[in-house]
């Protein structure tokens, strides 16, 4: 990476020219091209809606706490609060994108584990998610052209509403009201207890910048070029500006000065009186600003593609960097350390005075969405549903959770991006995927239920022949507190054996060779177990049989077999968060993912031993 660049200060605007912006991701990640065209018109006043209210639950909601009645239930349970006013809102509600009008994606909440499943609340898939906001009783998620509103408790949908286009920024919370923009140029203000619509403001063209409300004033930014103030209260416009190129990211408050980056490489900073330009500033490098600012008490953090850039508050730079690879967006900052991640899998902490990198975690594999601040940790999450809470101070693994969707078959990667920055808020982590699902975890969440131990390899009475290599495991995952890996064992015929665990993938397995502590797989019939745990103690033992025969490498099992049954419980152990933490490092590369071999017709299959089947 390298450090240069210089500033430009101007005072007066200038005329924009069409530009595109390009974002490439590498190793796996799909190619991103935003296409950025100037554009001029009116913003009509303040109109009445056309959007719906819907009271129908298009999306789905499932419980995961013990003794919670079924999504039915439980979404009657909390149909009664629709239409009341949520409760009051603690300091720790995380009411913005950013968690507030500085957009510092930070809070000082300590980060408590170990951490179990609360609920999950599931829409259609989308590459494009926002995180939500958080009160003290409910959870606002845009997803699609909806916004809902979810029972903290439960997940259950209270009410939604369709703005007519998509929603593609996240909303902010204030005074028992929700505002957002929608692809389709509306400006949105609802009440927060039942989702009517109290006001609605439409533009000529797109918003996909989240608003910032300070003081009974929305601050909104516009593909039109415009920076608008509306009254939260009436939906008054008290003023518009118009700037040089179109607003991607989301305005950014403090004191009494609105920062507003353009996609033309600029960032304004206007008077939230009157919207009159009190500061401007052009990137030497031209590069688009599509990211929110981040603001200090005396800086100001900005990112470009791959840029990072530092300002005081009066406009003079302080440094920049350059980075060998695309930021995933704008940076988290804590008051002591900046905290970015990188498309080709590493997190950074960053000296927030001259820039210096202080630490790297490699998650060996992409990301998607930027880092989250809290207390002495470090949310971040990659492809493949791998999510760490990483030491703020040191970069090491305090928390690790693999997400695992239903369905993934052994050896393979999942497609489950972390695709929004994590939300952490009143002791609950808010995670969402491009599955289409959002998921609360809470410490003080119960969680009973055992690792899930599957995708059996070779499959359970299958005949098998004896050459070699021979890849032997299982998939293991837990979705509810997450899987112990330091637990995993594997034992064949009674031996232990040492297997490997490949994370991104969710597989527990070990390759027989020649030489090895099991030797040659001997002809007959073999035993294959495997423990786990999870974060919570619970554990679940399979224990399976399959038929080693020369010269056969796939063949039926010996005799029909129902479908194999769930992994047994096993009384629960201490708990295993012992707050050492986890060393860094690639995934393990001695274990072959193999998937289990394909039964096909071959020679009689041996009889099985009279003892009985385990």
């Amino acid at each position: 990476m390298r450090a240069k660049g210089s500033l430009v200060m101007r005072s007066v605007l200038c005329a924009g020219v069409a530009r595109s912006a390009t974002a490439t991701a590498a190793n796996g990640l799909a190619a991103l091209a935003a296409a950025v065209a100037l554009a001029t018109g009116a913003i009509p006043p303040a109109c009445g809606a056309d959007a719906t209210l819907r009271s129908a639950h298009s999306a789905d909601a499932f419980v995961r706490r013990s003794g919670t009645s079924s999504p039915a239930k439980a979404e009657a349970a909390s149909a009664a609060k629709a239409g009341s006013e949520p409760t009051s809102l603690p300091s720790t509600s995380w009411l913005a994108y950013g968690n507030g009008p500085n957009r510092r994606n930070y809070t000082p909440e300590k980060f408590t584990t170990p951490l179990s499943l609360v609920w999950k609340f599931t829409t259609a898939p989308a590459d494009e998610r926002v995180p939500p906001v958080v009160t003290a009783d409910r959870v606002f998620c845009p997803a699609g052209s909806h916004m809902y509103c979810l029972d903290l408790a439960t997940g259950a949908s209270l009410w939604d509403y369709d703005a007519g286009g998509s929603i593609l920024a996240a909303p902010s919370y204030a005074d028992g009201r929700v505002f957002f923009g929608a692809d389709n140029g509306r400006i949105v203000c609802l009440n927060a207890a039942d989702g009517k619509q109290a006001w609605l403001v439409s533009a000529t063209r797109s918003v996909r910048a989240a608003p910032a409300v300070v003081g009974g004033v929305v601050y909104v930014a516009l593909l039109d070029r415009r920076a608008m103030a509306i009254d939260a209260a009436s939906g008054a416009v008290r003023w518009t500006v118009q700037l040089t190129d179109e607003l991607w990211g989301a305005p950014a408050v403090a004191g009494d000065v609105v920062y507003v980056p353009t996609a033309d490489a600029q960032l304004f900073g206007l008077d939230t009186a009157n919207g009159r330009i009190r500061m401007q500033l052009t990137m030497a490098r031209r590069r688009a600003l599509l990211r929110p600012p981040v603001v200090a008490e005396d800086a100001i953090y900005i990112t470009g593609r791959s840029d990072l850039h530092a300002f005081s508050r009066r406009g003079s730079q302080r440094w920049e960097k350059e980075y060998d690879t695309l930021l995933t967006g704008a940076p988290a900052f804590d008051g002591r350390r900046l905290y970015v991640s990188l498309i080709d899998g590493r997190v950074l902490a960053v000296d927030p005075q001259r820039g210096q990198t202080l630490w790297q975690f490699d998650f060996n594999n992409p990301m998607a969405s930027p880092p989250t601040a809290v207390g002495e940790v470090v949310i971040a999450g990659s492809a493949s549903g791998m999510v760490y809470a990483l030491d703020a101070a040191t970069g090491q693994p305090r928390w690790r959770y693999e997400g695992r969707p239903p369905g993934l078959a052994a050896g393979s990667k999942a497609d489950f991006n972390l695709v929004a920055p994590a939300v952490y808020s009143n002791g609950s982590l808010y995670l969402i995927w491009d599955d289409g699902s959002l998921a609360r975890f809470d410490a003080n969440a119960p969680d009973a239920t055992a690792p899930t131990i599957r995708l059996l390899t070779p499959a359970e009475n299958m005949t098998t022949g004896t050459k070699l290599p021979k890849v032997i495991g299982a998939q293991v995952y837990d979705e509810e507190s997450g899987l112990d890996v330091s637990s995993l064992t594997m034992k064949l015929d009674g031996a232990p054996i040492k297997a490997d665990y490949n994370p991104y993938a969710g597989y527990y397995a070990y390759t027989i060779k020649e030489k090895g502590s099991t030797g040659p797989l001997k002809p007959g019939w073999h035993t294959l177990s495997v423990t786990a745990r999870d974060r919570r103690g619970n554990e679940a033992l399979r224990t399976w049989r399959f038929v080693a025969q020369p010269g056969t490498e796939a063949v039926a099992p010996a005799e029909p077999q129902p479908a194999p049954a769930e992994p047994t419980p096993a009384p629960p152990s201490a708990s295993p968060e012992s707050g050492q933490p986890e060393q860094p490092g690639p995934p393990p590369e001695s274990a072959p993912l193999l998937r289990p071999e394909s039964p096909a017709p071959g020679p009689e299959t041996p009889a099985p031993p009279e003892a009985p089947s385990p």
